[in-house]
């Protein structure tokens, strides 16, 4: 059992709210008793099942003595769960599971690990990863893997979904009860109505690993259109004051709206459509006046008219006439721009030499979708793709200076082990892998914020460094010399810069230290605010006090041991790598 388990082993209540689940319950209640870390209470909540299901659950108490239950007569699953929550007035934490759904063995002691562990404070919310199970428990999707964590108020806001179920999420009780638990007017979407309040007063956080199985069957009340669209109606009038016309929540209703009165059973034809349209006239007009302010019904029914025309005649034709309406030209503007924005997004990286691999990107898109789908795998979404054609090559690329050069001083660094090494400025990753065997201080003029074991970072400005006079055994400095002064980092402009960073190098490290110093070598010259280029004999001479133990050479995709100084004459722009040793 884990620490987080150990630490709160009873304070974990499991809400079960329940209506004619009879033939699911025990499947759930036995994934929540055969949790690694189990919950100090179960309470189911009956709310009027008409199936047998009491009569099962009294059962089920002999078998699981911490089972316990509560009835009503059908008050709604936001009901149900808040009666629950009251009862389990000793928990700290609650989870909630539908009594159809099925938890994985260790939902409840990663959720638990994720509020010990997490790096936001207070969380309110912590949900995982799910997938879908049919009636007979048989995986139906793919994995709904986690992405909104910290505040997620304004993508719940926006109807991003934060969890694909109830089942997924766990609180703490404190939190629950401080927003007033759901809404119990909701009969459906009291979810997402929970969800937005929750979301409103912490951070969120999740556990990427799938953790619930939702089972998706006929008979389940998220199957009613209507009522799901009644809902949202209902959401819009109750949070009416933080929706738009441009809001994503709005677009989503109309959205609904139009494929349940459009049915997926209908001909293609548009004509047809129209006047199924015209017969749900009356539904329509019923559905607008049920619990839809008049803004929020504005707000639906404006742009509605230019969805249906557009069904019977070109939109082309009546776009710009009808997007006057409530602001809704403004909106299909603004999202007709996001589109395009995502589809440049996706072809920029194939403009230019790229251009010809764009159909079969296309296609392997397309394969990729078509395969996940026979699988059950998670299917890639058009707004999810990040195009990179330019990695298919036949071999790895990499930038030869920074490969050979890191690789070259940290081989240098295993074979010296000193008791600590200071790097200034050179590749962050290069002291991130050598603090593994040596201890490893790193400064730069940005200095970079991370926690690794062994390696201690740090500001230094390199033209004044705070150590003292010889105080440095093993030093490093990098390709950082040449952009010392030409101001691409943020430093000032100074002609001699990179004169003054040497001296004071020079001046930190202690007779018979050791210093690692890399620049580009070869025809000297200043590339003005890029990089200094230098020769070997220019090298030498700014240190003079010092031997030279070692020079290498990264010419072209090559490392050059102990290259002679004649080949730098040849070289346009190498790597020079220069091991010192500063005389006694």
């Amino acid at each position: 059992m884990c620490e987080a388990c150990t630490r709160y082993a009873n304070s974990v209540g499991v809400v079960v709210p329940t209506w004619n689940r009879a033939e699911y319950l025990r499947a759930t209640l036995e994934s929540i008793f055969n949790q690694t870390c189990p919950p100090a209470r179960v309470v189911v909540v009956d709310d009027g099942s008409t199936d047998g299901t009491g009569d099962l659950i009294e059962a089920l108490k002999r078998k699981w003595p911490k089972l316990e239950s509560l009835r009503l007569e059908n008050g709604g699953p936001a009901r149900a769960r808040n009666l629950g929550v009251a009862h389990l007035s000793d928990c700290e934490y609650v989870a909630f599971c539908d009594s159809d759904d099925v938890w994985h063995s260790e939902k409840i002691e990663k959720q638990l690990l994720v509020f010990t562990s997490s790096p936001f404070s207070s969380l309110c919310c912590v949900y995982c990863a799910n997938n879908a199970i049919d009636e007979r428990g048989c995986v139906v999707s793919g994995v709904d893997i986690p992405h909104l964590r910290g505040n997620v108020h304004r993508s719940v806001l926006s109807g991003i979904p934060v969890q694909g179920s109830l089942s997924a999420i766990m609180v703490p009780r404190a939190s629950f009860v401080g927003i007033g638990g759901f809404n119990e007017e909701f009969h459906s979407d009291e979810d997402l109505e929970f969800l937005i309040r929750l979301s409103a007063v912490g951070p969120f956080d999740y556990s990427d690993e799938c953790l619930v199985s939702i089972r998706v069957h006929a008979s389940q009340s998220s199957n009613d259109s209507l009522k799901l669209l009644k809902s949202k109606g209902q959401l819009l009038h109750v949070h009416s004051e933080k929706f738009t016309p441009f809001s994503p929540l709005v677009h989503m209703v109309r959205v609904q709206l139009l494929a349940m009165i459009l049915g997926d059973g209908l001909c293609s034809s548009r004509g047809d459509k129209f006047l199924r349209i015209l017969r749900e006239r009356q539904r329509y007009e019923a559905l607008s006046r049920w619990h839809l302010s008049s803004r929020a019904s504005r707000l639906v029914c404006a742009n509605l008219v230019f969805f249906c025309l557009a069904f019977v005649f070109s939109p082309l034709i009546v776009r710009w006439r009808l997007l006057v309406l409530r602001g809704a030209r403004g909106g299909l503007v603004v999202n007709l721009l996001r589109k395009a924005n995502l589809a440049w997004c996706i072809i920029k990286p194939f403009v230019g030499r790229n251009i010809f691999k764009l159909p079969q990107f296309i296609g392997d898109f397309k394969r990729f979708n078509k395969q996940a789908a026979v699988d059950g795998n998670a299917q890639a979404l058009f707004r999810d793709i990040v195009a990179v054609p330019g990695d298919k090559t036949t071999f790895v690329d990499y930038d030869a200076h920074y490969l050979y050069h890191t690789a070259w001083a940290a081989r240098i660094i295993s074979e010296t082990s000193p008791s600590v090494h200071v790097d200034i400025g050179s590749l962050l990753y290069f002291s991130t892998i050598i603090s593994a065997y040596c201890p490893v201080e790193h400064y730069d003029f940005r200095a970079p914020d991370l926690v690794v074991d062994g390696l201690k970072t740090g500001r230094a400005d390199l033209t004044s460094l705070h150590f003292e006079s010889g105080s440095i055994a093993s030093l490093s400095c990098m390709h950082v010399v040449e952009h010392v002064g030409l101001g691409r980092y943020g430093d000032a402009v100074n002609s001699c810069g990179d004169e003054v960073a040497i001296r004071e190098l020079i001046r930190v490290l202690r007779p018979g230290g050791r210093l690692l110093f890399v620049v580009p070598v070869g025809s000297p010259r200043v590339c003005f605010h890029a990089h200094r280029v230098y020769s070997y004999e220019q090298v030498l001479r700014y240190f003079a006090d010092f031997r030279l133990h070692e020079f290498s050479l990264v010419s072209g995709k090559r490392l050059i041991r102990n290259c002679p100084p004649d080949r730098v004459e040849a070289e346009s722009y190498g790597c020079g790598c220069f091991y010192f040793v500063k005389n006694s």
